[in-house]
């Protein structure tokens, strides 16, 4: 069962190229493979959720994947380069198999996999998924002519449902509800502010700025762990160090 469920990415990756190929021809092909994809994988993991008798709000964690794997879609959709196509299916084939593979292992497995272990893969998916919401709202802005505030309305209400997410569902404290709150906040407009940038961003410069943002997001989630303020002077070094990258971004085009 483990094995077949490992060889899942693979397919799945075979499946997006297909419909990749179909969206390009046919317009309404995006929208009718997007309702079904969210569909259908909620509908699994809905299945798999009553079958292992999980705890109802554990089930939710289900929601950020499925954006998340929308979202790198509709990214690899409009992105011209196939560069770019390339790495965004690699890093969807790598991402979908470490969650179904930790997943289901908790699934069938509960004794060994904890609620936090859970919820850290939560934290890297919700990460995954609100990039992704990002890139997305950016190509809606160039292709569908999408208002920037409009954009930014959407990825503020996403960012700040997962906040709700984290700190309601599983109780975090006060102190470390701080901590989710600035971090969540201080991310989400660095993501935003990349992905604006992302088109006129030399390669190195994008990986660069992707680096310390995964720097930022591990002192965040090790700070949350922790004592509140062990790291703190740590988070704003990188937040400055991603700042002054975004400011002088087209000094180095």
């Amino acid at each position: 069962m483990l094995l077949f469920l490992r060889s899942l990415s693979s397919l799945s990756l075979i499946w997006l190229v297909l419909n990749y190929w179909l969206a390009v021809r046919l317009e309404f092909w995006f929208w009718l493979f997007a309702l079904l994809a969210l569909a259908g994988t909620l509908a699994v993991f809905w299945l798999i959720a009553k079958q292992a008798k999980l705890k109802p709000n554990l089930w939710d964690l289900n929601f950020f994947p499925c954006v998340a794997l929308l979202g790198s879609f509709s990214a690899l959709l409009f992105s011209e380069k196939v560069f770019f196509q390339a790495i965004i299916a690699l890093g969807m084939t790598l991402l979908i198999s470490l969650y179904q593979e930790n997943y289901f292992r908790f699934v069938f497995q509960p004794a060994r996999y904890q609620t936090n272990s859970l919820l850290n893969l939560s934290q890297v998916f919700a990460a995954l998924g609100i990039f992704f919401v990002a890139v997305s709202l950016f190509d809606f802005m160039i292709f569908a002519y999408l208002p920037l505030w409009v954009a930014g309305l959407i990825f503020g209400a996403f960012l700040g449902l997962w906040l709700v997410f984290v700190l309601r569902k599983f109780d975090v404290p006060l102190k470390i509800g701080k901590v989710y709150i600035f971090g969540g906040i201080i991310v989400g407009l660095e993501l935003f502010a990349l992905v604006g940038w992302f088109p006129i961003l030399p390669i190195y410069k994008a990986g660069i700025l992707m680096v310390f943002l995964a720097f930022l997001i591990n002192q965040i989630r090790n700070e949350s762990a922790t004592k509140p303020g062990s790291r703190r002077w740590a988070s704003i070094i990188y937040t400055a160090v991603l700042i002054s990258l975004l400011v002088t971004a087209k000094w180095f085009t």
